[in-house]
């Protein structure tokens, strides 16, 4: 056995999924989110001339700073209510921890010229064999009017790049800061990696506010390819896992893990 199979043997306790709801949140719940990224994203001063936006998020941590657990406890409850995490528990099981520093708003505004994030998988965020799923809310439409996400459509696809990630990591699994950023792949990366792999497809899903892209970590994901005229893209990122999982892997140790509340009766 290589030491690439050696390194994506264990894997998840779930098998990789992922899904497409068209009506995740209501529109109340997403104009409170949007509401968040108003008041945080929304209030930035001009940039200098030729300056490109690289603060164009922020994350719970940040939010639980800066004013106190009410605001993150209440996304927290409006979360718990959403079929996109009964759907997350299936998967994943019922007792489930987010961590604050990776749930993430973002205002991605064209005209500012923002830097984008490279393509990536989040297995390279808490290491290939920690299951998490990611539920990635836009607040506008997007995929025609404003930037989507595109997402390969098979699981470790394309087997080029999942195979450099899996090389990457350390014999545990796990990703320090270097290493991280020699898992963001560019574009002609990516290009090159699909043309020899017939099972990976790229699909950018049109969605309307509130619905939900979730996929777990072995995805790989970006900012969908900008086409002239496209508006700013407000979304959310509310990345969950096993409570006992962040356990296991020190993460409550290195982060702010907070548990996600049941939904009510």
């Amino acid at each position: 056995m290589t030491r690439a199979q050696e390194q994506a043997a264990p894997a998840p306790t779930a098998a990789a999924h992922h899904r497409v709801f068209e009506a995740g949140l209501g529109l109340e719940d997403v104009a409170r989110l949007r509401e968040v990224v108003t008041k945080t994203l929304g209030r930035r001063g001009a940039l200098p001339d030729g300056e490109r936006d690289h603060k164009w998020w922020v994350n719970l941590a940040n939010l639980y700073a800066s004013h106190g657990s009410g605001p993150v406890g209440n996304i927290l409850q409006l979360m718990a209510g959403t079929p996109v995490m009964a759907w997350c528990r299936a998967q994943l099981g019922d007792d489930l921890a987010a961590v604050l520093q990776y749930c993430i708003f973002r205002r991605f505004d064209p005209p500012r010229n923002p830097v984008p994030a490279q393509w990536h998988y989040d297995a390279n965020i808490f290491g290939l064999h920690t299951p998490m799923v990611n539920l990635w809310i836009p607040l506008v439409d997007v995929g025609v009017t404003a930037p989507g996400l595109t997402l390969v459509d098979a699981a470790r696809r394309p087997a080029a790049l999942w195979e450099r990630l899996v090389e990457t990591a350390d014999q545990a699994g796990q990703f320090d800061p270097e290493t991280r950023r020699r898992t963001l792949f560019p574009d002609a990366d990516v290009a090159a990696a699909m043309a020899i792999d017939p099972q990976a497809r790229f699909i950018t899903p049109q969605l309307k506010p509130g619905g939900v892209i979730a996929f777990d970590q072995q995805f790989l994901h970006g900012t969908q390819a900008l086409q002239p005229g496209m508006g700013a893209r407000d979304s959310f990122e509310f990345r969950v896992m096993p409570v006992d999982v962040a356990r296991r892997a020190g993460l409550v140790d290195r982060f702010q893990v907070v548990h996600v509340p049941k939904a009510a009766a």
